[in-house]
């Protein structure tokens, strides 16, 4: 109820706060205190919303990470590496922007709507699945939204 209460109007911003707070309590065994969480989801809180970044810096910020430039993660490649990043860069573009996936799947190469629903949903099971790409997310979504 307390992050519910925090976080208004997003469930795409809900969801990612409660699965931080899981994550951060099952990695470090800790039990869900009032104040640990306000801690945690300070980044998510409504009160404080994240400045708006566009794709373009978005793809920027992630074939650096990468090691790539934008123009392999706009390209038809479908390299692992190449494949992976572009799926992280479309499924921040889905969270931090307001953009349609139309408009996404075009800036990504001229992909389709449902490429870009797989792409998302695909990142979205390896947050599941693997702590690790929960934390990079985290971290690259904070790192884009300063």
């Amino acid at each position: 109820m307390r992050i519910a209460q925090q976080i208004e109007g997003n469930i795409r911003l809900l969801e990612g706060a409660l699965m931080k707070v899981c994550a951060y309590m099952s990695l470090y065994s800790l039990d869900p205190e009032p104040q640990v969480i306000d801690d945690i989801i300070r980044d998510y809180a409504t009160g404080a919303q994240p400045s708006r970044v566009s794709i373009d810096e978005i793809a920027q910020y992630v074939a650096k990470h990468f090691d790539l430039s934008v123009e392999q993660l706009r390209s038809a490649r479908r390299s692992r590496r190449i494949t992976d990043a572009r799926q992280i860069a479309i499924y921040l573009a889905r969270e931090l922007t307001d953009h349609s996936l139309h408009s996404i799947g075009t800036f990504f190469g001229g992909r389709d709507h449902s490429t870009v629903i797989h792409s998302y949903r695909k990142v979205s099971e390896a947050i599941e699945k693997d702590a690790k790409m929960l934390w990079l997310l985290n971290s690259m979504k904070t790192a884009l939204s300063q």
